[in-house]
């Protein structure tokens, strides 16, 4: 009885190590490229059950993975410094930073290579898989990586003054352009007396990682009589008396433009009158914009050329009954949609008709790309980005373009501490920010992540 055991437990083995029947030899040639370069393998890889097996630690190897293997577990140990992978041979449950995954083949071993599905890859490095059936070409690239990252922003606190946060935690705005990176906070200021009746704006400007300008105070305001107040990219506006006030602020922290942008449609308008207004940013493919009116004349004017400007339609009053909930707005020009992010939901306005965008069932139709953010949504070059982290712990980055496709991309970084962060993105870099302390003042850390250039 004993033997016959023994046998099955030697037959099971064989089973696992060499897979089920694959006929290699009838398959066509698989070639995996690594970024850019043809990868030399033992084994080639080969499709078992409908599934792309491939070579684990050439690939490994060639990503510049440690691995090591357990004789007595049969376990194999990918390592990086964010990600610590472990597989077993013939379990189809591997883990990555300690999260349980299913595996649609388990690994097996095939004349002594250890081979695992092509998608485990993916899952596992945050690398970029194509599989071009045809030609029987794998492409594996990089994904959004890890680059470097700043504990201490130029070494120097961006609001020098706030010492001990005897003015709160400011909530900067953090604007790039031209390699100059513009940190813009407002302070409510009480100017000797028991009430906060002002508002005062502050500046910083980096360049190359160090303060160009720091803490520089461009303008205060009395709430009073400007109660509506944005910061859109390097500028801010204000509605007072006359309109709309544009102030533009250079990289050496000058003011170089101080005017009314828009002029008041009501002459005469009295104060007790604007808190019915709205006033509020717009990102677009061609460039920023902000929406300015009430609930009966509503306009969407461009921030460089205010006199090119449309009428906007909102049936259901949707911008003017509670414009405050949601975080950015985006513009499509093509199809007037007009996007309406409120945290991780997003909805459209066709300012045209001035209808919402319903579903199939008459509802608001709503997305969700992601089911958590650690930053507020963000905007660039069309599209929109979230971050969040995912149970493995490390970061993906989600777009949504402005006809509301979504996609994921993984990274390999993984953040020591959850914090809330600010993304910035210029050309392939994603910057992310958040706030600290150096020497008991506000300051910055940033995380700089690369994305692959063929993304």
């Amino acid at each position: 009885m004993k033997k016959i055991i023994g046998c099955c437990l030697l037959l099971l083995q064989l089973l696992i190590t060499i897979g089920s029947p694959v006929t290699l030899a009838e398959q066509k040639q698989i070639k995996v490229i690594v970024n850019g370069q043809e990868l030399t393998a033992e084994q080639s890889p080969f499709i078992y059950e409908g599934t792309t097996l491939v070579p684990l630690r050439s690939i490994f190897e060639e990503m510049d993975i440690s691995l090591s293997w357990e004789e007595k577990t049969r376990k194999i140990i990918g390592t990086t410094k964010n990600t610590k992978i472990e597989l077993q041979v013939g379990n189809k449950t591997a883990t990555i930073n300690g999260q349980r995954i299913a595996i649609e083949v388990p690994p097996m071993i095939v004349d002594g290579t250890t081979m695992v599905p092509l998608r485990f890859i993916s899952e596992a490095t945050a690398k970029n898989i194509s599989w071009d059936q045809i030609d029987g070409v794998v492409q594996i690239t990089s994904g959004i990586e890890f680059h470097t990252e700043t504990s201490y922003f130029a070494r120097d606190s961006f609001d020098p003054l706030n010492l001990s946060k005897q003015y709160g935690v400011p909530a900067p705005v953090i604007y790039e352009e031209n390699g100059y990176t513009y940190v813009l906070w407002s302070r409510d200021d009480s100017n000797g007396g028991t009430s906060y009746k002002y508002t005062e704006f502050f500046v910083s400007i980096a360049k190359n990682e160090e303060w160009l300008v720091k803490g520089k105070s461009i303008l205060k305001v009395n709430k009073a009589t400007h109660n509506m107040k944005i910061i859109l990219n390097n500028s801010i506006l204000i509605r007072d008396y006359e309109g709309i006030q544009r102030v533009k602020i250079n990289e050496h922290g000058d003011v170089i433009l101080d005017e009314t942008i828009v002029e008041n449609q009501r002459p005469g308008t009295l104060l007790q009158r604007l808190d019915q207004e709205i006033l509020l940013p717009v990102q677009s493919e061609s460039g920023p914009r902000f929406i300015f009116g009430d609930k009966n004349s509503l306009r969407m004017y461009k921030l460089e050329n205010p006199k090119e400007f449309e009428g906007i339609l909102d049936n259901h009053r949707i911008l003017t009954t509670s414009p405050n909930k949601y975080s950015l707005f985006t513009y499509n020009q093509k199809t007037h949609n007009l996007m309406l992010i409120e945290g991780i939901s997003i909805k459209q306005l066709n300012v045209a008709n001035g209808e919402v965008i319903f579903d199939e069932n008459g509802q608001d139709k709503v997305i969700k790309p992601a089911k958590q953010s650690l930053s507020p949504p963000s905007y660039y070059d069309g599209r929109i980005y979230y971050v969040y982290q995912d149970s493995d712990k490390r970061l993906k980055i989600t777009s949504i373009d402005l006809d509301m496709n979504v996609s994921t991309t993984p990274t390999n970084y993984v953040p020591t501490e959850r914090k809330r962060i600010i993304l910035t993105q210029i050309g392939d870099e994603f910057r992310l920010w958040n706030t600290a302390e150096f020497d008991r003042r506000p300051s910055l850390q940033q995380v700089t992540l690369m994305k692959n250039k063929g993304q």
